[in-house]
């Protein structure tokens, strides 16, 4: 089974660490939660790169594509309702913040 490519480089090399058996156990609920695999949970964790599980991105994608819908709102209205829809992306835009951090 060929190994899949994380960016311009294949994920060939491997890292052993010592674990507690409750340790491994909790990084692999964390991992299942997030919807990603044990192996990418503790790469992006070691490696300071923010984790963000599959369901949190699917979330993030579909509060967008709404902001791009509501931009549509505002030009097709000619701004008829640019208070609400600018109240509505400010909205958005906190909700995909908090989302990208993982709050």
């Amino acid at each position: 089974m060929p190994f899949r490519k994380k960016g311009p480089a294949s994920l060939t090399e491997r890292l052993n660490i010592r674990l507690a058996p409750g340790e491994k156990q909790e990084l692999r609920g964390i991992a299942h939660d997030g919807g990603l695999s044990f192996s990418d949970l503790v790469r992006l964790r070691a490696l300071g790169r923010p984790v963000v599980c599959r369901t949190d991105a699917t979330t993030i994608r579909e509060l967008r594509r709404l902001g791009g819908l509501l931009k549509k709102v505002h030009v097709d209205s000619g701004g008829a309702y640019s208070a609400a829809t600018a109240n509505a992306l400010v909205a958005l835009t906190r909700a995909i913040d908090l989302l990208a951090k993982g709050q």
